[in-house]
């Protein structure tokens, strides 16, 4: 599951990742935490904003297929989910 195990962010001075698809969950995370400083250390969850830019661009077509053949719904509904 791509959203497994978010928020990741360390209480710690570094890079954080903004085009990363958990960056505001990460964001939120720290602030709740009340840290007056977070990073992504060494989290690579930001190297799956490809997969979900290639999910974006297949939604609508996901959309019509799955209302089509329910068994493509059953085969890949989880997996489109996980953008949602």
């Amino acid at each position: 599951m791509l959203q497994e195990n978010v928020p990741q962010p360390c209480r710690q001075h570094g890079d954080k990742h903004t085009d990363c698809p958990f960056y505001e969950e990460c964001l939120t995370y720290a602030v709740q935490q009340k840290w007056n400083y977070w990073s992504c250390g060494s989290c690579h969850k930001h190297m799956m904003k490809h997969v979900f830019d290639k999910l974006e661009y297949i939604r609508s077509y996901y959309s019509m297929l799955a209302k089509i053949y329910p068994e493509f719904h059953r085969e890949y509904g989880n997996i489109m989910q996980l953008y949602e």
